[in-house]
């Protein structure tokens, strides 16, 4: 019996501290949560597909990166994991359009938001 508590102690703390460690690899300036997470798929023009999502893109969205707080969508490309923002203007506006789009660090372990 005490030993199944003890087991079962050390898998909580365990837990604990892996997301301790999750939140530690995100750079200061990044969210602790992002409304969602996914890898870019492909990328055309102001498009750009995200977990076979197509959502748009506009000169206004803000990206970031873990050595930039303020960069340009050309540094966006076709596999990099991402957490971002989203806006929908209207209801035929199916995806939406993001508004912010951060780079995850490649040793990131997020988990998708959605």
């Amino acid at each position: 019996m005490n030993r199944s508590i003890f087991v079962i102690a050390l898998m909580m703390a365990l837990l604990v501290y892996s997301g301790g460690v999750q939140a530690e690899e995100l750079p200061k300036h990044y969210p602790e949560s992002f409304q969602h997470i996914g890898q870019i798929d492909d990328m055309h023009n102001d498009i750009v597909i995200i977990g076979d999502i197509m959502f748009s893109l506009t000169p206004s969205t803000q990206v970031r990166t873990p050595r930039a707080r303020f960069s340009t969508l050309n540094v966006l490309k076709k596999g990099l994991r991402v957490g971002f923002s989203t806006t929908r203007e209207n209801r035929s506006d199916t995806a939406g359009k993001i508004t912010e789009i951060w780079v995850l660090p490649k040793r990131s372990n997020m988990e998708n938001a959605e």
